[in-house]
Parts: structure tokens; C-alpha cells; sequence
């Protein structure tokens, strides 16, 4: 199974604990509609988005905040998180031994149980996401091509800087603000990121 196949399997098939039956599949972000065969999934501020038609992709693009501000979506399963919103590492879904958590409209996924313990004790302590990011690696200056390339991030000085892979999270900190700098003017609004397409398309 391909990792496509497997998010799309966990993110349209999975059950959320206290929702009604009608309100347990992954839902469009433009629509709220249930998605039953994703036309486009897109990740933005690195979190997987289905839509179910060409339309809804270009809308969602266009203008994801506008779209995930509908009061809406607020009681409906819409996007799923790749990264530990606690540790910021990429979660592989076939082995999120911690299970997940639900907060709104997004699920979030967890290595072990350990870091979901923590994140259900505050959840705002860890769902916040800040209003700037940068796809290129402080720590190399290598650009990545979307959210999907990046094997983390860190937090800092309020922009998310995605990094290729979780080993680079200590050598970032150890020089957040100087490895930061060098890739100052990398630093960007989020942008939707239709997957199959290069970053910044609209696929």
C-alpha cells in the first residue's frame, strides 16, 4: 500500500470517538461533505485535506483559511495532521502506536502514548500553528518540495521551520536564531500544497 493509500484508508475510514454516525468520515474543507473518492488531497500548514471535485480543489487553494473558517467544520472530521503535534516529527501512521486525538475539525496522530498524554492534558498548548513557515532546511539551506518532504519541524520566533529530517531538530535549537537568519528571506505565508504538484502550485 502506498502512503497516499494508507492516509487516504485512515483518514476516510477511521471512527471519532463522541461524534455522531453522520459526522465520523473525513469531510471536504469547502463543502463539509463527506469525501467518498478524494478528486485532490492537499496539505496545508501541514495538515492533509481530501476534496471531492477539480472545483473544490481550486477553491480550497485559492483560499484554505477562508475555507477552514466556516463554523461548519467545526464538528466534522476535516483534516488530518502528518507531524506529533508534540514533538514535531512526522508520524508514520502504520506504526502511531499512541493512537490519535481529535480537536475541532483536525486529528491529530501520535508516535507513542507518552506524547498523547501530553497533548490531552492542553491541547492548546500544542494545536497552535504560527502565522508564518519556511520549506527550506535551516540547517542545510536545502528547499523541500512540500509539507510531505519535510521529516519535521520547529517552532520559533512565530514561524514553523520545516526540516528534511528529525535529526536535524537539536542542531536547529542549538542555533535556532542563527540558522534561522540564514534562511530569513525563505520565511512565507502557508501555502497550499496540492500533492503530485511542486510547492506554491495549484496543481
Amino acid at each position: 500500500m502506498t502512503a497516499l493509500a494508507l492516509v487516504a484508508a485512515c483518514a476516510l475510514n477511521v471512527q471519532v470517538p463522541g461524534r455522531q454516525a453522520e459526522s465520523t468520515l473525513v469531510h471536504s474543507p469547502v463543502t463539509g461533505e463527506v469525501v467518498n473518492a478524494a478528486a485532490a488531497t492537499i496539505d496545508f500548514k501541514g495538515i492533509r485535506y481530501m476534496v471531492n471535485s477539480k472545483a473544490e480543489k481550486s477553491q480550497f487553494v485559492a483560499n484554505p483559511d477562508q475555507c477552514l473558517a466556516s463554523p461548519k467544520l467545526s464538528v466534522l472530521l476535516v483534516g488530518v495532521d502528518q507531524f506529533d503535534p508534540v514533538t514535531g516529527v512526522r508520524v508514520d501512521l502504520a506504526h502511531a502506536r499512541g493512537g490519535y486525538s481529535d480537536v475541532a475539525s483536525t486529528r491529530y496522530w501520535f508516535a507513542t502514548a507518552v506524547e498523547k498524554t501530553q497533548f490531552d492534558a492542553d491541547p492548546t498548548k500544542f494545536d497552535q500553528i504560527p502565522p508564518k513557515e519556511a520549506l527550506v532546511d535551516a540547517t542545510t539551506k536545502m528547499p523541500l518540495s512540500g509539507y510531505a518532504d519535510a521529516g519535521a519541524y520547529v517552532d520559533c520566533m512565530g514561524v514553523r521551520y520545516y526540516l528534511k529530517s528529525a535529526d536535524s531538530i537539536p542542531t536547529f535549537q542549538a542555533a535556532e536564531q542563527t540558522l534561522a537568519a540564514r534562511i530569513a528571506d525563505k520565511v512565507t505565508d502557508p501555502k497550499a500544497v496540492v500533492l503530485g504538484a511542486a510547492y506554491g502550485s495549484h496543481g
